[in-house]
């Protein structure tokens, strides 16, 4: 079966099979997850309402409940190594704020503390020892020791939904107005002791934050926020790729990344954030976690017991056999010669006059080269490519975006083939 590679960040005009990269895998439970954590490609946990704890031993094929003892939700989880981690929670009627500890991979889960004034939203270690967790009512707390005993830092009464670490000293917590009156970034450059508020040019509710390195990082939040910063939070760039709520953000290394949003929405990018490609994963719920092992291997996990998985890094690939003809109206051909070097013929027709851009995608889906960004007349259209010297051999993918102004919905027509260059 022939299958061709193809990053979607519109809707697709025409009913063409897809065969989604990222796959459902069986969690045996409707209760709302809320975090998700893997320290290899094996053993991975995930934590959501009524007590759940969620265990895999083989990289999610099978995920077997974990007795936790509580009916408190848990809404953070974090682990160290296979055998040692926290999960944190509580509940918000009555209030009450827990952090729960295991030093056997959750085979058993002992209370470190269960009387916390409001519930905890987020865990973080960077050691054994050295771990940070925040909540509503502006909770911070930080321990030297494990959790053996937990000190409060916090600074106001602002709620605080996510925390990152990029060392024992450099910290970020973000939250805000869940109504979207204020945001909330603080900072801290001595282990958590003190923390400091940046200003992020938004009033929308932070929900993640993440952080590659001591300068680059990421916040997300309510309505599509985001924004990336190249000086340590000092200064914020905000990035416009959805309208959907920005739950979680996991990036790789400072390039490669992904978010998590609502109606099922997951977005990567592969130039730190420069573009962004919705990816399919098939569902349209909340998906609140996602977080990859390595450039391939990930997880993302939501309400209704949604557990995700995915081994090629979310790419989405277009079944062609049953695509000999997408549309009478719109059409890619295959380019010729193909394999080729060092030119080819691109050829496409399009039934109304538009803007029209075919763009040239490596096999990981990597944007390398834009061959078509104009508006052209209805018609039939071809463009001589000859092979830019710096690219490798290999197999690449062409992509033909083209709106159709005629639809008032402002759909898009999107189809992709691959062409092999040889050298």
């Amino acid at each position: 079966m022939k299958k061709y590679f193809i990053t979607i960040c519109t809707l697709i005009l025409f009913s063409v099979p897809i065969d989604a990269q990222w796959y459902k895998q069986q969690s045996n439970t409707i209760q709302q997850l809320y975090a998700v954590l893997f320290v290899d490609q094996n053993n991975g946990w995930a934590v959501g309402d009524e007590g759940t704890i969620l265990q895999t031993t083989d990289g999610g094929n099978n995920w077997v409940q974990q007795t936790s003892g509580t009916t408190n939700f848990f809404t953070g989880i974090f682990f160290i190594s296979p055998t040692e981690g926290w999960a944190v929670g509580g509940h918000y009627s009555p209030k009450v704020g827990i952090i729960y500890h295991t030093t056997n991979s959750g085979e058993n889960w002992d209370i470190q503390i269960d009387t916390l004034p409001n519930f905890l939203t987020d865990v973080f270690f960077i050691s054994n020892t050295t771990g940070w967790t925040v909540g509503i009512s502006g909770q911070i707390y930080r321990t030297s020791n494990g959790g053996t005993t937990w000190v409060y830092s916090g600074v106001d009464d602002k709620e605080l939904r996510a925390v990152c670490f990029v060392d024992s000293n450099i910290g970020c917590a973000v939250g805000g107005s869940p109504y979207n009156t204020e945001s909330k970034l603080l900072k801290t450059t001595d282990g958590g002791l003190n923390w400091i508020t940046k200003t992020v040019p938004t009033n929308n509710y932070l929900r993640a934050v993440f952080f590659i390195s001591e300068e680059i990082g990421w916040v997300g939040g309510n309505d599509g926020a985001l924004f990336k910063t190249t000086d340590g939070g000092d200064s914020w760039e905000p990035k416009d790729i959805t309208s959907e709520g920005i739950y979680s953000i996991f990036f790789i290394n400072s390039n490669l990344g992904w978010l998590s949003c609502s109606n099922g929405l997951i977005f990567n990018t592969s130039n730190g954030g420069e573009h962004w490609n919705q990816q399919e994963t098939q569902v349209d719920n909340y998906i609140n976690s996602i977080i990859f092992t390595d450039e391939n291997t990930g997880w993302a996990v939501g309400s209704i017991g949604t557990i995700l998985h995915t081994s090629n890094g979310g790419l989405t690939f277009i079944d062609n056999e049953n695509t000999e003809k997408l549309s009478f109206e719109f059409s890619l051909s295959q380019n010729y010669p193909n394999p080729f070097n060092p030119s080819t013929t691109i050829s496409w027709q399009s039934p109304v006059s538009s803007w029209q851009t075919i763009k040239l995608f490596n096999s990981l889906g990597q944007e390398v080269e834009t061959i078509v960004d104009d508006y052209l007349d209805a018609g039939t259209h071809s463009k001589l490519y000859i092979v830019n010297s710096a690219l490798p051999s290999g197999v690449y993918f062409y992509q033909l975006k083209a709106v159709d102004p005629s639809k008032s919905s402002g759909q898009v027509f999107i189809q992709t083939h691959k062409m092999i260059i040889l050298k």
